[in-house]
């Protein structure tokens, strides 16, 4: 018999200006859920390198009754002759299985390596670390992948791989698992 109700801003303003070799960007928003409403502000810049890309942004968030914290990231991939090399670092407002809204520092890095024209295999390592939040224990995330891709037809993909998962959770013992994985794709074109 109880009824909550929340009212907030919900709203993105934003402006992308194109140059020779890439864009620049900036945009304020708002969004409000069961926590309140966080305000944002954020800038960026996207550039077309000869091999590869490099983008970047450069923000402020907030949320209600709350400090203002940094956000940003940073990603840079380099086209090789059989494939690509990518890293990424970013910090940003992420929703957890609760609910609950927990700043996340993000490092990954990438490598694809095409063996013809219809297979290839790639490697993924990132780890992650959510910040306590609203008292919540603070979790790192390790998880690295290594897969086989091959392309059944032009619209069918398949992909095996391995897999390993560390969870560390303040005040918790580690936890880890290991996958194998197998998926098959279809792509649509309309």
């Amino acid at each position: 018999g109880v009824t909550t109700q929340t009212n907030g801003l919900n709203g993105r303003l934003g402006l992308s200006l194109d140059r020779p070799n890439g864009t620049v960007t900036a945009a304020a928003f708002a969004d409000t859920d069961q926590d309140g409403t966080r305000v944002n502000l954020e800038f960026g810049r996207n550039l077309e390198l000869p091999n590869g890309a490099l983008s970047a942004t450069l923000g402020l968030t907030r949320p209600e009754g709350g400090n203002t914290d940094l956000t940003g990231s940073l990603f840079w991939q380099h086209n090789l002759p059989d494939g690509a090399l990518s890293a990424q670092i970013s910090r940003s407002v992420e929703t957890d299985n609760t609910d609950s809204e927990r700043l996340t520092t993000l490092v990954a890095v990438g490598y694809d390596h095409d063996i013809n024209a219809v297979s290839g295999l790639g490697i993924d390592i990132s780890h992650s670390v959510n910040d306590g939040g609203t008292g919540d224990p603070a979790v790192d995330n390790t998880n690295l992948s290594a897969r086989y891709r091959h392309a059944l037809t032009e619209d069918w993909d398949l992909s095996v791989g391995l897999g390993y998962r560390r969870r560390k959770e303040e005040g918790i013992a580690a936890a880890e698992s290991q996958t194998i994985f197998l998926t098959l794709g279809r792509s649509f074109d309309f």
